[in-house]
């Protein structure tokens, strides 16, 4: 912190070290949600096409495709616009077909897509280029491909939303953050990560004319949507 004002949140070379904890941590159900990617990846993948995985991070997500698509000719691409996470995804993750690059989820080229994986990143794009963001990976995809969205979200209703939110909180300091801790946070991220309601993601998907949109997963103020093409 500078002058009394908080930095907002980066995913620096600090963040790297500790990424993989933290998010375990502060997102319940994480761990869910890549057992879920493995799956969409194994069963609906199809042979010879490529798995795209927009802000990758520590390549979690692209090591869970992986595992269910391995036996399919896939390669496999991680994105992230933070040079240390790529770096250190790519000391992590040496497997056949899978490789890591620093870019902008926003504009990297993308074609001949099985799958793409937006596992909360999208959160982290500004609300006026989402839609495009989505229209992008509905171009990529082949017919029959699928986008994996993963996102927190934020209630409608206000009195459920601040239960929500509370409880969150609660499974925090279930996990050992401190209140300065929580509280830290909360303020880095205010301005960074943008929530949205469950039916601003479905709304948009069908938007973009994906035909199938499923909410797979919801743990407390988290859910994934798979959307076909």
């Amino acid at each position: 912190m500078e002058d009394g004002v908080r930095k907002p949140f980066e995913f620096s070379q600090k963040v790297v070290g500790v990424f993989e904890d933290m998010i375990r941590r502060s997102v319940p159900g994480y761990g869910l949600t890549l057992t879920a990617i493995e799956a969409v990846a194994g069963r609906d993948v199809p042979a010879g096409t490529r798995i795209y995985d927009l802000g990758s991070s520590l390549g979690a997500g692209v090591e869970a495709a992986w595992q269910g698509a391995r036996d399919k000719n896939v390669e496999i691409h991680g994105i992230d616009n933070s040079a240390p996470m790529v770096a250190r995804a790519s000391e992590l993750l040496d497997l056949p077909g899978v490789s890591f690059h620093e870019g902008d989820a926003v504009t990297w080229p993308m074609e001949n897509a099985g799958l793409i994986i937006l596992n909360f990143t999208l959160q982290f794009v500004p609300l006026a280029e989402r839609f495009a963001l989505l229209e992008r990976c509905h171009r990529a995809l082949v017919p029959g491909g699928v986008l994996f969205l993963s996102e927190k979200f934020i209630s409608p209703d206000p009195a459920d939303e601040d239960w929500l939110r509370e409880i969150h909180w609660q499974f925090k300091r279930q996990q050992g953050y401190s209140e300065l801790e929580i509280a830290r946070k909360r303020d880095s991220l205010e301005k960074v990560l943008i929530p949205e309601t469950p039916a601003d993601h479905q709304s948009r998907l069908e938007q973009v004319n994906f035909t199938q949109v499923t909410q797979l997963l919801q743990c407390l103020n988290f859910a994934s949507w798979v959307a076909k093409k």
